[in-house]
């Protein structure tokens, strides 16, 4: 086993084989034991799917907290949180909890054991999506409270254990001349615990404000990222003895998730490597990221490509992907005719398919209609099926009106 421990961090938006082999050139390169990612959004039924492929590819061991199935589409989920190890034994620890004010939710919070020999003790790693988003709920205070309380709980009992948390908390320090937000103040009360506890914000420790990078579209034309201090990794007392590093992901494909994957190590401390209280505050400036490389996003189920203001594209598409069944169906496979828009078809369907190629021409006066509709309502009320032809001269008069109009002229 290593003498050094290195873990990534990462909240992935929903797992694909195409994004884990993306990120894993730079899992691989990093010589990376631990990868903790929040946001699965793997159904259970797709996580053995991507444990073979993890395994089979990679040789990684991996360990799923299921996502929540969506009520409104069953093929859907949210949330999830998980973990890839290799060269280091890792055991699954279930949180249980007979205290109503205790959320152990699987689908948000993960407890594993790391084995190494890099300290004398397993060190315990929590991976965690917090729920800080969706303010409009009117539930979300009350839980996001609850989580709070959680947390403060397994802090005070773990407190003089190795013990690390990391993930995705969704919350943010107060910006200079902002106001405080709900994000901010959870961020205050986030920072009371640990504080009293011992623990130590890396991020709060080891960089400068808005280190961490969050890529999204926004309406400048120079370049396409956000700062945001969203995901964190929080270590107790005894790690804060090592020497620590934790470092944003800049070089990753923006495309793969709207959160940056964050790499850490920890190793004894050494006077070259100090340990965390010694370090000095650094800062890595984000790169700039031109919006003309940023690829256009496009649905795989429908094709549908959102355009509109760089800032709303992704949003749209966020919406469009919650809701979108599939190809959009225009066209009438009973009649072979193209309408354009579901709602045309379905209109059609409904009143004037006749379930065969749409005819508009009378098979018994010959006159032609714009509409098939029109067609059935001349058949009905004018013609009903008889020939306008004369049985004296054989004359075709066009309708029934114009056949009367001829007999009575005298044919």
């Amino acid at each position: 086993m290593s003498k050094i421990l290195k873990y990534h961090s990462w909240n992935a938006d929903g797992i694909t084989e195409e994004k884990i082999t993306k990120m894993m050139t730079h899992w691989i390169k990093d010589d990376a034991q631990l990868i903790f990612i929040q946001e699965s959004k793997l159904l259970a039924t797709e996580e053995q799917k991507i444990a073979d492929f993890v395994e089979q590819h990679y040789g990684f061991d991996s360990i799923f907290h299921s996502s929540i199935q969506w009520k409104s589409n069953p093929l859907k989920s949210s949330y999830g949180v998980c973990v890839f190890y290799k060269n280091v034994k890792v055991r699954h620890m279930v949180l249980t909890s007979s205290n109503p004010n205790l959320l152990v939710n699987p689908e948000r919070i993960m407890k594993v054991m790391v084995d190494c020999d890099l300290l004398d003790k397993e060190i315990l790693f929590f991976n965690i999506y917090f729920p800080a988003n969706n303010y409009k709920r009117k539930s979300r205070p009350a839980e996001q409270q609850k989580w709070l309380t959680t947390i403060k709980f397994l802090c005070r009992k773990h407190s003089d254990e190795h013990c690390i948390w990391l993930g995705d908390f969704n919350m943010q320090k107060l910006k200079p001349n902002n106001k405080p937000d709900g994000r901010s103040n959870l961020f205050d009360q986030l920072q009371k615990i640990i504080k009293k506890y011992g623990f130590r914000n890396v991020a709060d420790k080891l960089w400068k404000p808005n280190v961490f990078t969050r890529h999204a579209e926004h309406p400048s034309n120079k370049v396409n990222h956000i700062t945001s201090t969203l995901d964190y990794v929080i270590t107790s007392k005894s790690i804060q003895d090592l020497h620590q590093t934790c470092v944003p992901l800049y070089d990753m494909d923006v495309r793969l998730s709207d959160h940056i994957d964050i790499k850490c190590s920890n190793k004894i401390a050494t006077a070259k490597d100090l340990a965390m209280p010694f370090l000095k505050k650094i800062i890595i400036h984000p790169p700039v990221i031109p919006n003309n490389k940023v690829g256009k996003l496009k649905c795989d189920n429908c094709g549908y490509e959102p355009t509109g203001i760089p800032r709303v594209i992704r949003k749209n598409f966020k919406r469009h992907v919650a809701k979108c069944n599939g190809p959009k169906i225009t066209l009438c496979t009973d009649c072979n005719t193209e309408f354009g828009n579901p709602g045309r078809l379905a209109l059609h369907r409904a009143r004037d398919c006749p379930g065969a190629p749409y005819v508009t021409i009378c098979q018994d006066c010959g006159k032609d209609f714009k509409y098939h509709s029109n067609l059935v309502k001349h058949r009905n009320r004018v013609c009903k099926g008889q020939s306008p032809v004369c049985l004296n001269c054989n004359k075709h008069c066009g309708s029934m009106t114009g056949l009367a109009s001829h007999v009575r002229g005298g044919c």
